[in-house]
């Protein structure tokens, strides 16, 4: 959108994470993401169909990220934390 500050981009995606307007974050990653929800991904044999492409992992790949997890997961508090905060300030 017109005035955000981007943030992040990469090869794949031009717009991968922006921040707008002091309350607005866009991502297109999940930063939700958690062990569970790489298991299903796993189980379901989504990434097996699907991966090994320029811009998809590999079931190995995903399997490797498991262990970046808890930083993720310490990254998405953060950023709720922000976003809360910020918007609590402004009442």
């Amino acid at each position: 959108p017109n005035g955000a500050t981007w943030l992040k981009k990469s090869e794949a995606c031009e717009n991968q994470a922006f921040w707008w307007d002091e309350r607005v974050l866009g991502l297109q990653f999940h930063l939700e993401t958690d062990e569970a929800c790489l298991n299903n991904l796993l189980d379901t044999n989504e990434a097996s169909e699907k991966g090994g492409s320029t811009w998809v992992q590999s079931e190995e790949e995903i399997e490797e990220g498991i262990s970046y997890l808890p930083d993720l997961k310490e990254a998405y508090f953060k950023v709720l934390d922000k976003l809360f905060l910020t918007e609590k300030k402004k009442k």
